[in-house]
C-alpha cells in the first residue's frame, strides 16, 4: 500500500501579508515602549540632576553595606533635606558624621538627638546625631551606583547627551521607500 501524501498549500498572499503586517505592528509597539521608557528615564535623570544642583534633593550612592538588605552596596538613593526634628523611627536618613556622609535608619529619637543604626549593624551608632538637618530618603534604585563610580562627571554628561540623541532620533519619523517612490525619485534626477 502506498502512503497517501497530503500537500499543504503555501500560505496565500493575504495570509502572508497579514502576518507581516502583524509583525510590523509588533515592532512599532516594541519601539514605542522602548522609546517611552528611555525618554522617561532620561527625564528622570535630567530632573534629578537639576534638582540636585538646586539643592532640592540629594542623590547618594551607597559605598558600604551597612544598609543591606534594604539598600545593598551601590544603591542610588534620593533624599530631600528636612529638619532633623521631622525624622522619626523607621526613617532612613543621610547625615554628616565627622565630615563623612552616612546613610542609616533612625531607631529612636531622644532629647540628645537621633539614634541611628545601619540595617546590617547589630549596634546603634556610638553618638546621637545632633545636626539641624537630615536628608530624608524618599526613593532609590539598587545596584546601579557603580556606574557613577566608574564614570567621571564629564563621561556621565557625555553618556546622558548620547542617550538624549538616541531617544530624539527614535522620535523622528523615517520615510519608507517603496519601489514606486524609488523609481519616481530616480526619474526626477
Amino acid at each position: 500500500m502506498t502512503p497517501v501524501r497530503r500537500h499543504t498549500a503555501a500560505p496565500s498572499s493575504d495570509e502572508a501579508s497579514g502576518t507581516s503586517r502583524w509583525l510590523r505592528r509588533l515592532r512599532r509597539a516594541a519601539s514605542l515602549i522602548v522609546t517611552v521608557v528611555a525618554f522617561g528615564a532620561l527625564l528622570l535623570v535630567g530632573g534629578l540632576n537639576i534638582a540636585s544642583h538646586a539643592g532640592a534633593v540629594e542623590v547618594v550612592v551607597l559605598h558600604g553595606g551597612s544598609m543591606s538588605p534594604t539598600w545593598p552596596l551601590w544603591s542610588v538613593l534620593v533624599a530631600t533635606p528636612e529638619p532633623a526634628s521631622s525624622a522619626k523611627p523607621g526613617d532612613i536618613v543621610v547625615i554628616q558624621r565627622d565630615g563623612v556622609r552616612v546613610t542609616h535608619r533612625v531607631v529612636q529619637t531622644s532629647t540628645h538627638g537621633l539614634i541611628t543604626r545601619g540595617d546590617a549593624n547589630k549596634a546603634n551608632d556610638p553618638l546621637p546625631y545632633t545636626g539641624a538637618t537630615v536628608g530624608l530618603v524618599r526613593a532609590g534604585v539598587p545596584y546601579v551606583g557603580w556606574l557613577t563610580s566608574v564614570l567621571n562627571p564629564v563621561a556621565r554628561m557625555l553618556l546622558t547627551a548620547a542617550a538624549a540623541v538616541l531617544v530624539v532620533s527614535t522620535l523622528i519619523p523615517r520615510g519608507q521607500v517603496t519601489p514606486a517612490t524609488a523609481t519616481a525619485e530616480e526619474g526626477a534626477s
